[in-house]
């Protein structure tokens, strides 16, 4: 069979999201692709520390984090895109002016105003994450992507920083803001290249808003069951929840599985 590269989404895609575990079924199913010959990687929000904490980094041939603005190839850094201090300003005058409780994203580690508050303790609860660290000031800190700690209907008082940036909600609570140039289906176009492979030939699985592009621009998209209606709207195929064995029945249903 023709040597595929293969990109899954981490938080509820190959995480379990009723249990933050990632199914045997779905390691299984990493570990055979490899076996098999094909190339295999995570495409997350997620930085270096928090990937560690859902999977070990080592079952990849390649690490997509921070939403694409961070790429490792074998363990290798490959691309490295932050903020700049003209960008980290504008966005924290404008959450600072509103009072928004927010954190940031650094290689290996998340830093928060205030990690102590209502909306940093949801998000670590809900997808059993590491606490932020305190920092009082994060524009002096490099930065990948900043994540605002409040409901997702707050985004409709910062809705103009999409002209500079995009945002990205992930779940009922919390979201993402990043730099435009940065994105999964960005990196996944670069990483292809470098393993000389076609976009065709590569397949993208995932369940969140952020990832309708990553899995819009592969050859074949794959979204999960419990996906949004988004992220589905853009696939090829859907498979069942991340919970009931979706990442195995996906790509069995692809063929790669007999």
């Amino acid at each position: 069979m023709k040597m595929k590269l293969f990109a899954f989404d981490v938080d509820g895609t190959l995480l379990d999201r009723k249990s933050n575990v990632v199914p045997e079924s779905a390691l299984n199913t990493i570990r055979y692709l490899r076996e098999q010959g094909h190339i295999v990687g995570v495409a997350t929000g997620r930085n270096q520390t928090q990937l560690a904490k859902a999977i070990d980094p080592n079952e990849f041939d390649f690490c997509i984090i921070c939403n694409g603005g961070y790429l490792e190839i074998n363990g290798k850094k490959i691309y490295d895109i932050q903020f700049t201090l003209e960008q980290k300003t504008k966005v924290c005058d404008v959450l600072d002016q509103l009072e928004y409780e927010y954190g940031i994203t650094t290689e290996h580690h998340l830093y928060a105003l205030n990690p102590d508050s209502f909306g940093v303790k949801k998000i670590i609860s809900d997808y059993d994450v590491i606490t932020p660290e305190k920092h009082h000031n994060l524009r002096e800190l490099p930065v990948y992507q900043f994540t605002v700690y409040e409901a997702n209907l707050t985004m409709e008082k910062i809705r103009h920083l999409e002209d500079e940036f995009v945002m990205h909600a992930f779940g009922d609570y919390g979201y993402d803001i990043l730099i435009p140039t940065i994105d999964k289906s960005v990196m996944l176009k670069e990483v292809a290249k470098m393993f000389k492979i076609n976009m065709e030939d590569t397949i993208a699985f995932g369940d969140a808003d952020n990832d309708q592009l990553f899995i819009k621009e592969a050859g074949i998209g794959v979204a999960m069951g419990n996906a949004t209606e988004g992220t589905k709207e853009n696939a090829d195929y859907i498979t069942t929840e991340s919970y009931n064995n979706g990442i195995y029945n996906g790509v069995k249903k692809l063929g790669f599985i007999k």
